[in-house]
């Protein structure tokens, strides 16, 4: 009888690790299919002309100035998750086109403060207004099933956005 007690609970240990390794498996198919997708809308919802050539880490880069004001390169990088030599060269070409300024830090001279310039957020208020019209003409095509669909996973998304910033790095 024991023998039989013993097989039962391997045989259940071994259901759940196949179990859990399904599930680790759906879970990382998800996240590619998501990563994918995200990536997917991003590139092709965002207007050709408006950046004026500027790279997508350019976009993102000048978007961290505008929203989070100005600030040190090294707390960009940081915020942003990015090198720190690769944002010190981004910002070069960002001020060479006159979107982003440096000037100095009132509280410390030796540092330097980089600010989006008004020419630099009429660029990205130019860019989203266009990327936001390209979303909006494609989800007015979506049935009402899958708007609805849509608009309730927009909240899980929002908050996987948000645990996804707010993690260690």
């Amino acid at each position: 009888m024991l023998a039989g007690k013993q097989q039962s609970s391997g045989t259940a240990r071994r259901a759940e690790s196949d179990a859990a390794t399904v599930r680790g498996a759906a879970a990382a198919d998800d996240a590619a299919r998501l990563q994918h997708a995200i990536r997917r809308i991003h590139r092709h919802a965002r207007p050709p002309g408006a950046r004026e050539g500027l790279s997508p880490t350019q976009v993102a880069v000048l978007s961290a100035l505008v929203h989070a004001g100005p600030q040190r390169s090294t707390d960009l990088a940081a915020r942003e998750g990015l090198n720190a030599t690769l944002v010190s060269r981004v910002l070069a070409k960002l001020e060479g086109a006159g979107l982003a300024r440096r000037d100095a830090d009132p509280d410390d001279r030796r540092v330097a403060r980089i600010e989006a310039t008004a020419r630099g957020r009429r660029l990205l208020d130019q860019e989203r207004a266009e990327s936001a019209s390209a979303l909006r003409e494609e989800l007015e095509r979506l049935d009402p099933v899958q708007r609805r669909t849509l608009a309730a996973a927009l909240d899980v998304i929002e908050l996987l956005g948000e645990r996804l910033r707010n993690r260690p790095r």
